[in-house]
């Protein structure tokens, strides 16, 4: 039978509306059927501001697909970056970048196989919807810089490591200092440091390190947009991408 989780428990509501104004968030947006009188909004002009709600615990789900719904839209005409991330605790799951109009849409993202598989705890699963781009200041090179980059690897299988695999999916970079961003992620391979994002002034480029090393040159770096980085070298994995996005978040 099929199970869905909704809206239970408010995490992060930051300086978000909503309407009607009893209850709490989550409580508004509770609803079997779409209500766009019933609703939350983000801050106007947002800078990375983060709605997060905790979803109502699901039954160990038999084989088959599985599926992020939501409803959004944006009230501006401006362009504005919108994310929604599914999120296991503090663990990120999936990442989506819906195309924001100023009409309600719904949308649907069916999970892949290697996100169903990071998915250990049913009963924790978290939406978090961000409404543009947080950034940071520290960096000289980049200045401002995003607070969080994101990048999605696929297809990287066992070589002379045998835990390669398990880079595959979305790896989150958050800013630490200067123009340094680590992983949550750690290198395969029994390498306990983590994977980073960091420019690197003696070769003028900015690095990309999970495993492999990729690379783009400063001067073609898009300090708050997204960036193709191309393999450098490659390690103990199989089957590295030619090349990786950074996207910002």
């Amino acid at each position: 039978m099929p199970q869905t989780a909704r809206p239970a428990i408010d995490v992060t509501t930051a300086s978000w509306s909503k309407a009607p104004s009893g209850g709490s968030y989550s409580d508004t947006l509770r609803e079997v059927s779409p209500d766009d009188s019933s609703l939350v909004g983000s801050p106007p002009d947002p800078q990375g501001s983060d709605f997060e709600t905790r979803l109502s615990p699901l039954s160990w789900p038999k084989a088959g697909p599985q599926t992020l719904r939501v409803r959004l839209r944006k009230t501006d005409p401006a362009p504005l970056l919108g994310t929604v991330m599914l999120l296991q605790g503090a663990e990120l799951i999936a990442l989506r970048r819906p195309a924001l109009t100023q009409a309600f849409q719904t949308f649907e993202y069916p999970l892949t196989d290697a996100e169903k598989s990071l998915i250990t705890d049913v009963t924790d699963l978290r939406v978090r919807v961000r409404a543009g781009i947080a950034t940071t200041t520290d960096c000289p090179q980049c200045n401002p810089a995003p607070r969080q980059w994101v990048v999605s690897v696929a297809g990287v299988t066992n070589g002379s490591c045998s835990d390669c695999a398990r880079l595959n999916g979305t790896l989150l970079f958050t800013h630490a200092t200067g123009c340094y961003w680590p992983s949550n992620t750690v290198y395969p391979c029994g390498i306990t440091d983590p994977c980073f994002l960091e420019y690197q002034p003696a070769n003028t480029r900015w690095e990309l390190f999970v495993g492999a090393t990729y690379a783009r040159a400063a001067a073609d770096w898009n300090c708050l947009g997204s960036n193709v980085m191309s393999l450098v070298t490659p390690t103990g994995c199989n089957n590295w991408p030619a090349t990786l996005t950074v996207e910002p978040l």
